[in-house]
């Protein structure tokens, strides 16, 4: 229960602007931190970019993105929330929710940025960390200062954070992040670059009895999604598109497979989780008869991969809960100027509303689940270009 105007109300029952204006008056005094904003976070992703035609498939244990950073653990990060003092954690964990053990050692992450009340990333209100480093060159990645991997959070510590600080401000937050299955989401980049990192910090979250969701495009080998996975609620797999080619085309790598697998690993061996596909409408490309036919014959497959491991449904769950289309919008070219690099998708016009309406209801007609993220310009009779707002989020 909040005051607003002398009058007490649910916060949850807030229309999402509503919500939104509380927030920037009584949490932050200003916006979330924007990295792209921060000129000692924008010099160290630019001291790591790599030169075109560079082969960023690295192997994970090669990243060396997990080091320990004992100087970190005694500085707060510039424009993010404070976390809570240890006392007052404590005292959350007296209350029965604890579950990590407090000799388990601090893990540390590269961590681009931190929104702390995001609404479009999972269930509820949604603190989201976006993890440096991904292999992938999408052409529609809205987020690229994410994409350089930097090696060892100890030698930048501008982009350091650890399981335990994240837990603080999470604990910060808890009130406003329980209702409505609220949670934390980890996006980036690439989350599963940095598994034991994801594990460490869900954990944690889970100890404050808060849900998981892990944003990803499935990078990685089953050992790092096992680390991950036990510890994770939900899925947003974004696997790009559906014919080997095309995928080459939009991701610059020819790994379309691997992220298939990761969805018939979840369906396999983690029923419980889930999974919501997002799927980028791309004019004359992502949104054919032909991909979204071979999109829902992927669906169907996990289905079975689902049966085939004697689970089935999950109290009617589906192994793909919906399919959450994401119309293409061009809100990240203003970072790729900050960061003096070329906008792959410069001169594309934004999908408009009345066409990805149309995918929504082919999607619809082929038995599928299907949503349309962002439906705020629907609701409001907009038909114009979709994406009134930045959506944040993994490449999109």
């Amino acid at each position: 229960t909040i005051r607003v105007s002398g009058y007490a109300v649910h916060f949850v029952k807030l229309t999402k602007e509503q919500q939104a204006e509380f927030m920037a008056r009584t949490m932050h005094g200003g916006p979330v931190r924007n990295s792209i904003r921060d000129s000692r976070v924008l010099m160290a992703v630019q001291r790591y970019q790599a030169p075109q035609g560079v082969d960023l498939d690295l192997p994970i244990e090669d990243l060396a993105s997990i080091l320990p950073c004992p100087a970190a653990a005694d500085r707060l990060h510039t424009g993010w929330i404070k976390p809570l003092p240890a006392a007052q954690i404590e005292e959350l964990h007296s209350e029965g929710l604890r579950e990590v053990g407090d000799v388990e050692p601090e893990i540390f992450g590269t961590v681009n940025s931190v929104e702390s009340c995001s609404t479009t990333d999972g269930p509820g209100i949604r603190m989201v960390l976006f993890l440096q480093g991904c292999s992938k060159r999408c052409t529609f990645c809205s987020n690229p200062e994410c994409l350089p991997f930097i090696r060892g959070p100890a030698k930048n510590s501008e982009l350091a954070l650890s399981d335990r600080e994240v837990e603080g401000m999470l604990a910060n937050y808890r009130a406003f992040l329980r209702p409505a299955f609220g949670g934390i989401t980890l996006s980036g980049g690439e989350p599963l670059a940095q598994p034991d990192f994801c594990r460490a910090v869900f954990r944690r979250a889970h100890a404050l009895k808060l849900t998981t969701v892990l944003d990803t495009a499935g990078y990685g080998r089953p050992e790092h999604w096992d680390a991950v996975l036990p510890h994770t609620d939900r899925v947003l797999l974004c696997i790009k598109a559906m014919d080997d080619d095309l995928y080459t085309s939009i991701v610059g790598q020819r790994f379309g497979e691997d992220v298939r697998a990761l969805g018939r690993h979840i369906a396999r061996h983690y029923p419980r989780i889930a999974v919501v596909l997002r799927w980028v409408l791309l004019k004359g490309q992502t949104d054919t008869d032909s991909e979204l036919a071979r999109l829902a014959d992927f669906v169907r497959e996990l289905d079975v991969v689902r049966g085939e491991a004697g689970v089935g449904e999950v109290g009617g769950q589906r192994a793909v809960e919906t399919i959450e289309l994401l119309p293409f919008h061009a809100f990240g070219e203003g970072k790729y100027e900050a960061l003096g690099k070329t906008y792959p998708m410069a001169g594309v016009a934004p999908y408009l509303r009345t066409d990805a309406l149309d995918v929504l209801q082919r999607v619809r007609a082929l038995g599928l689940w299907a949503s349309l993220a962002d439906d705020a310009g629907e609701r409001h009779g907009t038909v114009e270009a979709v994406g009134e707002k930045p959506r944040c989020g993994g490449c999109f």
